[in-house]
């Protein structure tokens, strides 16, 4: 029989999070404590990790509580944003799946007897750690994203580049584009008007991405070296500009304007483009990402019931008909809270 034994952390623990994630070589920005305070002070959801402990098997998942405002005292469990999933120091999973089989019991026993309805998350393609829960629950596909090995020498990154994005490159040259690495107040409060007026020409953007200036000003002061901000002039006007997320070996988001020699020489392996708007091929953000690379990942998320009756009535509370609703098989999971 495994020994093993299994805590839950909050963001008051921060030092000793900080030594443990120093066991998962995988580690990265979405299970640094720093970016799950950001989001912590910015939603009012409760960070925790869950922590695994076997002596040689290690699994920590962070996530975060959020409380029903309609169903209160119970709550639900989402990855932080924009990718989640448990990190883990084994590196087959098959080998480890006693100790897996033994975590996701104890995980569902807290849940229940903390008033927890359910569980959804966006899983790291990068991390591949849909992998773990392919024993349980649903873990559909969502899309592919694409990324950039950055362990390629530059010449073999650029041979990737289709036609029409060495083109576009070209001709922003040609045109007097200018990149400016600008993480000063004045710099962000910049892409905040922009990023902000961007939003207004999008349909049905939800009010949740409608980040404030404060939001963004806490990001690059916390994250430091784990967060850079490009803008990019045109005549002396900003023209657009892009944050990239960054902590261990990947960085996260897309940055046309970013050179991958650069990214390479501080300790970057891969660089996450993501995906498309949509799933489908011929998605035109999927297929212009393409452009910069032919490497890609599947995305997938996980959902799991883990208060079946309680899930029911919360549905019910919402409108809708027991006989209508799909569970862990519904394109919007939580049903209640479509």
């Amino acid at each position: 029989m495994v020994q093993y034994s299994l805590k839950t952390l909050t963001l008051e623990d921060e030092a000793e999070i900080k030594k443990i994630l120093a066991w998962f070589p995988k580690a990265d920005i979405y299970s640094d404590p720093r970016y799950l305070r950001l989001f912590q002070n910015y939603t009012g959801e409760r960070a925790i990790y869950f922590y695994y402990d076997s002596g040689a098997c290690k699994i920590l998942l962070p996530i975060f509580e959020r409380t029903l405002p309609f169903a209160a005292p119970y709550k639900d469990m989402v990855s932080s944003w924009y990718y989640g999933g448990p990190i883990y120091n084994f590196k087959n999973i098959e080998t480890a799946r006693i100790h897996i089989n033994n975590f996701l019991p104890e995980l569902n026993k807290y849940c229940l007897e903390n008033n927890i309805v359910s569980e959804f998350q966006r899983l790291n393609p990068m991390l591949e750690n849909h992998k773990f829960y392919e024993s349980d629950a649903q873990t559909p596909f969502n899309r592919k994203i694409v990324y950039i090995d950055l362990n390629q020498d530059l010449e073999s990154v650029r041979k990737e580049y289709l036609y029409k994005a060495r083109k576009n490159i070209n001709k922003a040259h040609r045109s007097g584009l200018k990149v400016v690495r600008q993480k000063d107040e004045d710099g962000i409060k910049k892409f905040f008007n922009l990023y902000t007026a961007s939003l207004k020409h999008r349909k049905e953007t939800r009010p949740f991405y409608y980040f404030n200036q404060k939001f963004f000003l806490d990001m690059f002061e916390s994250l430091r070296d784990g967060a850079e901000l490009f803008n990019v002039y045109f005549d002396g006007k900003l023209a657009a500009s892009s944050v990239v997320l960054g902590c261990g070996e990947t960085l996260y988001d897309y940055l046309r304007a970013s050179d991958p020699a650069l990214l390479e020489t501080v300790g970057y392996k891969y660089y996450d483009l993501g995906g498309g708007r949509s799933g489908a091929e011929d998605d035109k953000l999927f297929e212009f990402k393409k452009s910069f690379s032919q490497k890609t990942r599947d995305f997938y998320m996980y959902k799991k019931i883990h208060n079946l009756p309680k899930y029911k009535e919360l549905c019910a509370l919402a409108g809708k008909k027991e006989s209508e609703l799909a569970y862990e098989s519904a394109e919007f999971f939580p049903e209640y809270g479509k």
